[in-house]
Parts: structure tokens; sequence; C-alpha cells
């Protein structure tokens, strides 16, 4: 392995994806999780990947991983605003989204946007940018085309109903999508 790469990833955003992508490609991995991502400080110098995904699709995914197997507007409204550990599952993201999306030297890469084709020119940019020891094409087929990725997500316009919208945008779920790039 060759030099670490701090990468960036918020719970449900696809870490499964991303982290061995990185590894794959030649690199350490060094991640965080919960509370204390918000409280990394990344060493100057280390390459830092930020990986987005669209705050209402993470949501949708926390929900599915709780054990929703179907939409259910009124649960969902509850989920997103329901307090764990001091913080809900939208307010975890505000506070993700303020400390990392425009970090300074940052890399941002989206969960969206490792579908075919661009997935690909995605993966040799990093490749390229970090000067990788490992064929990028390879790496993409092993995780994406080849692996569990679909090249589908959640789909949120079809969990969200009037409830949770209201809930989403009373609470601060819009300029969240402003500031992560989704709006």
């Amino acid at each position: 392995m060759r030099e670490k790469i701090t990468v960036i990833v918020s719970r449900h955003s696809g870490a499964h994806l991303i982290k061995p992508t990185i590894k794959h490609l030649g690199f350490k991995c060094y991640s965080a999780k919960g509370d204390r991502e918000l409280a990394l400080e990344p060493i100057p110098g280390r390459p830092l990947l930020v990986w987005l995904r669209n705050p209402r699709n993470t949501l949708i995914s926390a929900f599915r991983w709780k054990g929703a197997k179907e939409p259910d507007d009124r649960a969902l409204a509850a989920f997103i605003v329901a307090q764990k550990n001091g913080r809900t599952p939208l307010s975890f993201l505000q506070a993700w989204a303020e400390r990392w999306v425009d970090y300074a030297g940052s890399v941002q890469v989206r969960f969206e946007d490792m579908i075919l084709p661009s997935g690909i020119d995605l993966v040799r940019g990093m490749a390229k940018l970090w000067n990788a020891p490992n064929e990028p094409d390879e790496v993409f087929n092993r995780h994406y085309r080849n692996g569990t990725f679909t090249g589908r997500h959640s789909d949120w316009r079809a969990w969200f109903g009037p409830r949770t919208l209201d809930v989403y945008a009373g609470k601060g779920g819009l300029r969240l999508d402003k500031v992560m790039g989704y709006a």
C-alpha cells in the first residue's frame, strides 16, 4: 500500500463502495464514523476525498437499515427527527455537511456519479490525481460492474410523502440540499 487517503463518508452513503475502491487503487483508506467523523482533523498533505450522496437518499438508506421494507410517510417523518445520542439523522447530516462539503483542498465524489459511463471516468481521475499503482478500469469493474453495485440507489421520491417533505423542509432539509449541491 502506498500513501494514505482520508475518506470522509457519512453512514449510509455508500462507504461499502468507495472504501474498497480506494484500497484497490493501492492506497490505505482512513475514515471515521459517527461523531468522530465530525471531530476528525485531516492530516496536512494527505489527500482528502469527501464522498457525497443525496441527503434524502442517505436518510432512506438509514431508514431501510433500521428495517423499513416499504415507504411509510408517517414512520419516515418520525425517523428523520428522532433523537439518538443527542442528534437526529437529519441534524447529523446537517453537521456533517457544514464540516466537510467545501473543505479546502478536498476532492469531492458523488455516489450518484459512480454509474456508467461517468463512474469509470471518476475512478480514472482519482487514479491519475493520486498516481495510483493499480489499474483503475480493473478496480472499477471489480466494485461497480461486477460487484454489488447495481447502478440504482434509494429513490427518495418513492419514499418521501407529504408529511416527510414538510418535516424535512421545516427542519432545514432544503438548506442541506443546497449546501450539498442537490438543490
